[in-house]
């Protein structure tokens, strides 16, 4: 009895070993993940607010300063580049939200399978049971 708590034991050691490194790959990886996306937010936050100040200011100045507008074109967007740039965004926000969908599924399918090493150790473990069984058997008679 005492080898098998010892055998389970060292399982259980070994399980865990192998578990240690896993995690803090899956833990670096979900705070990439998460400072990607704050990243992004903030920049679409950050663009959606220059955009929204630019079309305040664009509707008065659009109309009295056509000279200068077309002196620093890039400085005011109009509604169309502006329905453009909204487009793309959205485009983007879609594409982002749909990888994230993906990378969650894969970390969830990831979660529920056993990897090669825990399906030998198990069936090692099986395999002791039947001789520890036999022998006991074997024994008792």
């Amino acid at each position: 009895m005492e080898e098998y708590t010892a055998l389970l034991e060292v399982v259980r050691v070994l399980i865990q070993e192998r578990m240690q490194p896993l995690q803090v790959k899956q833990d670096l990886f979900n705070e990439r993940l998460s400072r990607e996306i704050s990243q992004i937010e903030d920049r679409v936050t950050l663009a959606n607010a220059v955009l929204q100040e630019r079309l305040q200011g664009l509707n008065g100045a659009q109309r009295s300063m056509a000279d200068f507008r077309s002196e620093v074109r890039g400085m005011y967007l109009t509604t169309a580049e502006h329905a453009a740039f909204m487009k793309m965004l959205e485009s983007k926000e879609a594409s982002v939200s749909s990888d994230i969908r993906l990378l969650r599924e894969s970390r969830a399918e990831l979660a529920g399978k056993a990897s090669q090493s825990q399906v030998i150790v198990t069936f090692l473990i099986a395999i002791l049971s039947v001789i520890i069984s036999v022998v006991s058997f074997l024994h008792t008679k």
